[in-house]
C-alpha cells in the first residue's frame, strides 16, 4: 500500500476512497465545502492528533481478510454477523442518510430520480433496523441456545421463513436503488458528497448481499438442519 502523505487533501481521499466519509464525519472534518484542505491542516484545525487519525485512515484502506464462515460454530457465526454487517449498516446508515437528503435537496432539481432515491433508501433503512432488531432479540439468541444443546419454545422455522421473505424485501430496495442510480454510475457534475452517497450504496449493496448470504444459506440453513 502507498504510504500516506499527510498533504494530501481531504476532498482527494474521499474521493480515492469514498468510504473513508465515514471517518471524516465522525471526526468532525468538512470534506465537502472545505475539502480542499490538506489532511494535516484540517487535523490542527480541529485539534486532532494527525498520526492517530492516519493510523485510522490506512486501517480502513488495507484489505481485510477473508472469513471462512463455514468453520465458526453457530454462535460464532451470529457473533459475526451482528459485529461485521448489523456493526456496518448501524455505522453507514446514518451517514448515507444524511447524505442522500444533502443530495436530493441540491442534485434534485436537475437529478429528479434523487427523490425516489430518497425515498426507497429511507424505506430501505428503516425496515432493515427494525429487522435486526428481530434478528439480535428474537433468533439470534434461540439459535445460540440450539449451539449449547439447549431446547427452544421459539418457532424456528417460521421465524426464519419471515427474516428469509424481508430479506427478499432489502433485495429487492436495493436493485432498485442500483437501477435508479445507473449502478452507482457519478454524474460530471456530482459534488464530493454526491460521490460519496453513490459509492456508500454500492458498498451498501455488496455487504447486504454478503450479509444475506451468510444467514440464508450458512447460519439460517445450519440452524434448522440441528434443530431437526
Amino acid at each position: 500500500m502507498t504510504q500516506l502523505d499527510p498533504q494530501t487533501r481531504v476532498a482527494d481521499l474521499v474521493t480515492q476512497r469514498p468510504s473513508l466519509a465515514r471517518l471524516m464525519e465522525g471526526l468532525g472534518i468538512d470534506y465537502c465545502c472545505q475539502g480542499r484542505q490538506s489532511l494535516a491542516i484540517a487535523c490542527a484545525e480541529k485539534a486532532l492528533d494527525l498520526d492517530g487519525v492516519m493510523a485510522q485512515i490506512e486501517q480502513i484502506l488495507e484489505q481485510p481478510p477473508e472469513k471462512n464462515l463455514e468453520s465458526l460454530s453457530l454462535t460464532e457465526l451470529a457473533d459475526h454477523i451482528v459485529a461485521c454487517h448489523h456493526g456496518f449498516l448501524r455505522e453507514c446508515l446514518p451517514l448515507l442518510s444524511r447524505q442522500v437528503d444533502r443530495v436530493a435537496m441540491v442534485h434534485g432539481p436537475s437529478h429528479p430520480e434523487l427523490r425516489e432515491v430518497q425515498r426507497v433508501f429511507h424505506e430501505f433503512s428503516s425496515e432493515m433496523l427494525h429487522h435486526m432488531q428481530k434478528e439480535e432479540q428474537i433468533l439470534f439468541p434461540a439459535i445460540r441456545a440450539l449451539d449449547r444443546e439447549q431446547t427452544t419454545q421459539i418457532p424456528l422455522e417460521h421465524i426464519i421463513g419471515k427474516m428469509e421473505a424481508e430479506h427478499e424485501d432489502s433485495g429487492a430496495a436495493l436493485s432498485r436503488l442500483n437501477s435508479l442510480t445507473h449502478g452507482y454510475v457519478v454524474p460530471e457534475t456530482a459534488c464530493t458528497t454526491y460521490r460519496s452517497m453513490l459509492q456508500g450504496l454500492a458498498e451498501l449493496e455488496l455487504d447486504t448481499h454478503a450479509h444475506v448470504h451468510a444467514e440464508n444459506h450458512i447460519l439460517f440453513a445450519r440452524a434448522l438442519k440441528l434443530s431437526g
